[in-house]
């Protein structure tokens, strides 16, 4: 009876969800990463979100108080306590979306190796790193500041995006000893690759700094200390260099409907570093592949099929791994900022946990409030 009572509470969930992306479609329609120099024009003049995008704002909110209503939130309570939709951050890359993936938490038994390749290698910064009374050590990496905000010394057309805000980033958590995982990393146990599409970087620089190549044709495929597999890049064309966590996929059709019906996801165009379409030096789509994002220009996710017969070079298909014995709180995985309020807050914890269990392969998926995770970053 259980069992039966969370998969209604979950249909009803996803159609709440549903409701409310038909609501936010002005929102999350955002243009691609090619234009985000024209939205440097916008800060430049004032007008980050332009009058059309603050009408589309309007418009969502609209949609989504409706879809809470309907499923009985508001004032005379229900399955889930509604609240207004918080803006996240005053980027506009974020500003108009009501959730993003902000963050890969990813475990390791080496936290030293692994920032030395990401630094040395890649040319990513630390930005946090803490130590808790247990001894397990957290440290946040990345290309620029993952503040959702403009910073006050960024000069529209002549600052780098480097230094512009609202970058993805990875959190490397390293437990004590007796709770390290037992290979060099744990991530998702249907994890295939990470991806980037970065300005500048030498293959000898990966190498020196502790990754071991696996293929360097046109595009390099890198296996970082403790095996994690990358897959980079050499292109301009993003306004953040981290693009996607690709993941191999038992049953395509229902991965989608987790990513997109019940987190908000769309189906995107998929990202590119490159210009041109056809490259030899960047991969196309996988065919019978899927890629899902909240919005055009912020890290998204690719389902790829277990059964599908091509892959990149360099990177084969494997079996997917099991959950870990500890459980999928022992596994890292995808960080979803939640700025509307009504799933993230700690009276409606349950259904979000529910929700985060629903992931079909068993990846990691954790949703933290707004307010939470500005209070991390400052």
């Amino acid at each position: 009876m259980a069992t039966c009572a969370h998969s209604k509470l979950l249909l009803a969930v996803t159609a709440c969800l549903a409701t409310c992306a038909q609501g936010l479609v002005s929102l999350h329609a955002s243009p691609g990463r090619a234009q985000s120099r024209l939205r440097m024009a916008c800060l430049a003049d004032g007008d980050p979100h332009g009058q059309g995008r603050r009408e589309a704002l309007q418009t969502g909110l609209s949609g989504a108080s409706a879809a809470w209503a309907a499923l009985g939130g508001g004032a005379a309570g229900g399955l889930l306590a509604a609240r207004p939709a918080r803006a996240l951050g005053t980027i506009p890359e974020t500003a108009g979306l009501t959730r993003v993936a902000a963050q890969a938490v990813l475990r390791v038994t080496d936290t030293d190796a692994v920032v030395a390749f990401f630094t040395k290698g890649l040319f990513m910064s630390v930005l946090r790193q803490t130590k808790s009374a247990d001894g397990t050590l957290t440290t946040t990496i990345g290309f620029g500041s993952d503040e959702l905000a403009v910073p006050k010394d960024f000069v529209a057309g002549i600052s780098s995006f480097k230094d512009y805000g609202a970058h993805f980033t990875l959190q490397l958590v390293e437990p004590p000893e007796a709770e390290k995982p037992q290979e060099g990393y744990e991530f998702g146990p249907s994890f295939a690759y990470l991806a980037m599409g970065v300005p500048f970087y030498r293959i000898s620089k990966l190498m020196e700094a502790g990754g071991e190549i696996v293929s360097a044709y046109g595009f390099t495929v890198v296996n970082a200390p403790g095996g994690l597999p990358c897959q980079v890049v050499l292109g301009d064309e993003l306004r953040d260099p981290f693009m996607f966590a690709a993941y191999r996929v038992k049953d395509l059709k229902a991965s989608e409907q987790f990513y997109g019906d019940t987190l908000g996801m769309k189906k995107c165009e998929y990202p590119r570093a490159r210009p041109a379409l056809v490259s030899s030096f960047e991969p196309p789509q996988p065919p019978k592949s899927s890629y899902l994002s909240f919005s055009d220009d912020t890290f998204g996710v690719l389902l790829l099929p277990k059964s599908s017969g091509t892959w990149p070079k360099g990177l084969k298909p494997a079996d997917i791994r099991p959950v870990s014995e500890r459980g999928r709180e022992a596994w890292g995985g995808l960080r979803i900022v939640d700025g509307a309020g009504a799933l993230a807050t700690p009276g409606n914890r349950a259904v979000a946990s529910l929700i985060e269990e629903g992931e079909p392969d068993g990846n990691g998926i954790k949703f933290v409030d707004i307010q939470t995770f500005e209070a991390e970053i400052s």
